[in-house]
């Protein structure tokens, strides 16, 4: 009878439903968005800004590398860079982003930014800017996924100081940039 019971017990389980088989349950989705996962994203930016009083724009790639904690708070390094015929920019930079909602993250951060116009020397400027970001995720992620996963669309504005300037020029910057990447967080 003991064996009729524990047959009955075997047959009747499935392999996901965790009765009789090896290995831990599955856990559900909440508590599993709650552990620290990666956020990457890749895309393209436009940037635009003024720079020891000199203006300067660019169209290149962007990328970003970091970590979600708690399902919420988000610290990423960001690479960009952008160029066109009259000058070339780029920044490093380090954020803090803090999803309000399934579709809208904001956020602050440091960067290196540098800006070179290449028709003269005078437009060279190396200096910190400190973005203040928004981003938009036009789908929110289905009920069963753990991340996000798709476009973003960001906007940075990004006051700064330099730490080198032409003579004569204005210590400080002001930078724009948008951005269309596809993410991951």
């Amino acid at each position: 009878m003991i064996l009729v019971a524990v047959a009955a017990w075997v047959l009747s389980s499935t392999a996901d439903s965790g009765q009789g088989t090896s290995g831990p349950l599955p856990r559900p989705v909440e508590l599993v968005r709650s552990d620290a996962r990666l956020r990457a994203g890749v895309g393209g930016v436009a940037l635009a800004g003024l720079f020891n009083a000199f203006p300067g724009a660019g169209l290149g790639p962007v990328g970003s590398l970091g970590v979600v904690f708690s399902d919420r708070f988000s610290v990423l390094a960001q690479l960009g860079f952008g160029t066109v015929i009259a000058s070339v920019m780029g920044s490093a930079a380090l954020a803090l982003d803090v999803a309000l909602s399934e579709h809208w993250l904001v956020g602050v951060g440091g960067a290196l930014t540098g800006f070179q116009d290449t028709g003269s020397t005078l437009g060279a400027y190396w200096g910190f800017t400190f973005p203040l970001r928004v981003h938009f995720a036009p789908r929110a992620r289905a009920s069963t996924d753990v991340a996000h996963r798709g476009l973003l669309l960001g906007l940075e504005v990004a006051p700064g100081f330099s730490l080198y300037r032409p003579r004569g020029s204005e210590p400080a910057a002001l930078a724009v940039s948008l951005s269309v990447t596809w993410a991951v967080w």
